[in-house]
């Protein structure tokens, strides 16, 4: 089913910019926002949309019984809880943006393990050369899912979502808002010439909170970070999570939560509890209070940030089990400033900030998870 019918009327387009699309009943979206809601919503059973602060929020189910819906961008900040299936997630999202959910409740780990690897894997060609950039980036993102759900052990109370963000950035020259359609009251910024502009995203934070709460079981969310558009995803409550695409993420409160990722360049940020922060690829992590665990576990450039030497973790995912087997990939060893530099031959450097010669001893590298 066509997004249009499910959020209220055809859209209209307006003037100029390339002939976007606003969607009607409350928000504004672009070709690509459209594409990736009638994707999702081919099949979907419920609506119709709802008012939600502003914006409109679409829930309902797949074809095969999946937790399906969208919050689409209204002129202002969205905040409130969406109850889809057993998971309410508390949202605090500014001016412009939106999201789509999808996913599935009392899930095993395998059973989780196989729904996001068949999700995620409609973001790429079925024909994708594994050699080609998109193809290592899905064969990442099918072992960090590994990676995190294998570590959750027994039970059949995993709930999964998949996440992916709706609206554009800063439109450049701001002028007043202007509705376009009144009865649909769908908002759009024009510059003088009347010609699209984006939305107003300017407004309010710019971060974009989900917040699992209360929610019984264990949480797990995959979030397709490139449509954020240099907002920063806060993460409360969830057991794990799964990161694809570049962009930035950090976590709210003092529950552990493991985070696993791709190989594009995120920057990670954790709570106050004990996480798990596995990087692969040009990562920046910062593991927040607690005594957390870093990953190095691929090709890449890590900055860690705020290395803890009496209670943090360097885990080494890189072919080898002994600390004499690391020591023999070590190429060299610099200070850089106030950090210290690890070179594991041309492609693999970290550094640790605030981190001297001799700080880092054998008893704070790990070689598994357990």
């Amino acid at each position: 089913m066509a997004s249009d019918s499910l959020f209220g009327g055809g859209g209209d387009t307006v003037g100029g910019g390339g002939g976007d699309t606003v969607g009607g009943g409350g928000g504004l979206l672009d070709a690509g926002d459209r594409a990736l809601l009638d994707s999702l919503l081919a099949d979907f059973a419920g609506g119709p949309a709802v008012d939600f602060d502003g914006g409109k929020l679409l829930n309902g189910t797949g074809p095969g019984g999946e937790k399906q819906g969208a919050l689409i961008p209204g002129p202002g900040q969205l905040e409130g809880p969406i109850t889809n299936g057993v998971v309410t997630m508390n949202v605090d999202i500014p001016a412009g943006t939106g999201l789509t959910f999808s996913g599935k409740d009392g899930q095993t780990p395998a059973a989780a393990e196989s729904y996001l690897n068949t999700a995620i894997g409609l973001y790429f060609s079925p024909n994708v050369d594994p050699n080609s950039d998109a193809g290592q980036q899905r064969l990442f993102l099918t072992g960090a899912i590994d990676d995190l759900l294998g570590s959750l052990g027994g039970g059949k109370d995993i709930s999964v979502r998949l996440i992916d963000f709706l609206g554009k950035t800063s439109p450049g020259s701001l002028h007043a808002l202007t509705t376009t359609a009144s009865s649909q009251q769908a908002f759009a910024l024009l510059d003088s010439s009347g010609n699209y502009q984006g939305v107003d995203s300017l407004a309010g934070s710019n971060e974009i909170l989900i917040d699992v709460g209360t929610t019984k079981g264990r949480q797990v969310f995959a979030l397709a970070l490139g449509n954020t558009y240099g907002k920063t995803v806060v993460m409360a409550n969830m057991e794990g999570a799964i990161l694809g695409g570049a962009g930035t993420v950090k976590v709210s409160g003092n529950a552990p939560i493991m985070i696993t990722s791709d190989n594009q360049a995120q920057n990670i940020t954790g709570g106050g509890g004990n996480d798990t922060l596995l990087g692969t690829g040009n990562d920046t992590m910062a593991g927040g209070l607690g005594n957390d665990i870093f990953g190095i576990t691929a090709k890449g450039n890590y900055v860690i940030t705020d290395f803890n030497k009496a209670g943090d973790k360097l885990y080494a995912d890189l072919g080898v089990t002994t600390i004499d087997q690391l020591h023999a990939k070590i190429t060299s060893v610099a200070t850089v400033g106030n950090s210290l530099v690890y070179h594991l031959g041309p492609d693999i450097s970290v550094t640790l900030v605030g981190i001297h010669a001799g700080d880092i001893t054998a008893a704070m590298v790990k070689f598994t998870l357990s």
